[in-house]
């Protein structure tokens, strides 16, 4: 296939000495979650996030039921009390792609924590924009409305690929855990880009099986949206060094928010 694509080899060489599910890994600030919306099933990967953007593998799996029915979306609903070491997941992305209606009743249920999203290969520019669902009749935006988020496909797909092969000396890694399933890693080089002469970018899909590529394009886009694409090693170690020096010793690593994440 032309066009650019990591081998599959390179995504199980990112495997590491840690297991699926595990909590409490040293480094992880916040936790992301994406899902896929298929007709039968909700396809979902977690991810703890760093400094630097390095980031780890945390779960994946599929929920399965019918996504117009009620059932599978309350089983998504318990992930927002799952805890994964000492921390449970900040910010949870939801294509709406299909299945929109329960996608966006879904999110209004959870908001703050789940985001509608929409996947486009250009965003005007920018990684990730939001805009307003709810409207007055005016057309203004309503204070305590929906947006919907739309994801540049091509800038996270794309940084996705570039992790993929980056040089393991340098800060940033993206880590899978050492019984992360062969059929995920395989899902990571399931598109390849393709630049044609007068620079218009696509994706080919070259195996069906990319569903939890799409995933950890929304966990990319999570992270963004809470702000830890500016927060790094110096950072985090400078947050850490005031709470040492301050009178509430209390609040350790796993409270560190070096960002001041507003909601959304």
């Amino acid at each position: 296939v032309a066009g650019d694509v990591p081998a599959v080899a390179t995504i199980f060489n990112l495997r590491l000495p840690y297991t699926l599910k595990q909590g409490n890994i040293e480094g992880v600030l916040k936790i992301t979650m994406s899902v896929d919306v298929q007709k039968d099933r909700l396809i979902y990967s977690v991810r703890g996030w760093g400094a630097d953007l390095e980031s780890w593998h945390l779960e994946h799996g599929e929920l399965m039921g019918d996504t117009d029915e009620p059932s599978v979306w309350s089983d998504l609903e318990t992930f927002k009390d799952k805890i994964y070491g000492a921390l449970s997941i900040e910010r949870l992305m939801v294509d709406s792609g299909y299945r929109t209606q329960f996608v966006y009743d879904f999110c209004r249920k959870h908001k703050h924590w789940a985001l509608p999203t929409k996947g486009r290969l250009s965003v005007d520019g920018t990684p990730l924009k939001k805009s307003a669902l709810d409207v007055t009749k005016s057309g203004k935006k309503k204070s305590f409305g929906l947006s919907v988020w739309h994801i540049n496909t091509d800038y996270f797909k794309k940084w996705l690929h570039e992790r993929f092969d980056r040089d393991p000396e340098l800060a940033g890694g993206w880590h899978l855990a050492q019984d992360t399933t062969d059929e995920f890693c395989k899902s990571m080089v399931s598109e390849a880009r393709l630049v044609k002469p007068s620079g218009r970018v696509s994706w080919q899909v070259i195996n069906r099986n990319n569903h939890y590529f799409d995933c950890e394009v929304g966990n990319v886009a999570a992270a963004y949206s809470l702000n830890m694409h500016n927060v790094t090693s110096e950072s985090v170690k400078l947050q850490q060094q005031q709470q040492q020096n301050s009178s509430t010793p209390e609040k350790q690593v796993s409270g560190v928010d070096p960002f001041k994440t507003k909601k959304q």
